[in-house]
């Protein structure tokens, strides 16, 4: 366990550090689970439509598409979740640090720590949204055997995917189901 000095703490640089390292380790949690979470995805969407189990799927995953369809959709995942972390943490910190300078509050008390923790993740949540959107649809692919609505069906690449869904469905839809994610 490493403790820093206390001269280091509420420096920029304790705050840049510490936000590099939440955005480097949620990267790799990501990466390391995202198969889990395609698998979650497919078996959400065909679930009631379709009597078969996880290995199952898994097997017909890897038998129509490949073992790497289960990281389409990676790449939106990390753009989304990295930022996600940083804005979450930038806005935690500058909210609770209003809260003390102007606030008179000492910054450890839990309902405001709920309130400011709630706030963080609102913001964060509803600027990354659209990417999140484009995460699942990539997600989805082409899933074999199993059916699929139409216009999930989007380019396996970030950009061109996001602008697929933008130019066919319209801006809002980027902000599908934000609500329920809050």
């Amino acid at each position: 366990l490493y403790v820093e000095p206390e001269a280091a703490r509420g420096s920029s640089y304790d705050e840049v550090w510490r936000v590099a390292s939440c955005c480097m380790a949620t990267g790799v949690a990501t990466t390391l689970t995202y198969p889990l979470d395609v698998l979650r995805t497919r078996w959400t969407v065909i679930g009631g439509l379709v009597d078969t189990t996880v290995f199952a799927l898994l097997e017909n995953i890897r038998r129509t598409e490949g073992l790497s369809s289960l990281f389409r959709g990676l790449a939106p995942a990390l753009y989304s979740i990295i930022p996600w972390v940083a804005v979450q943490q930038y806005t935690l910190d500058w909210t609770r640090q209003a809260a003390v300078t102007q606030g008179g509050f000492s910054g450890l008390e839990a309902p405001l720590l709920i309130a400011i923790g709630a706030f963080s993740g609102i913001i964060a949540q509803t600027l990354i949204h659209p990417l999140e959107v484009v995460r699942r649809r990539m997600q989805l692919g082409s899933t074999g055997d199993s059916v699929t609505v139409a216009e999930s069906v989007v380019p396996n690449q970030t950009w061109p995917a996001l602008r697929h869904i933008v130019r066919n469905e319209g801006i809002s839809s980027l902000y599908a189901g934000l609500t329920a994610h809050l």
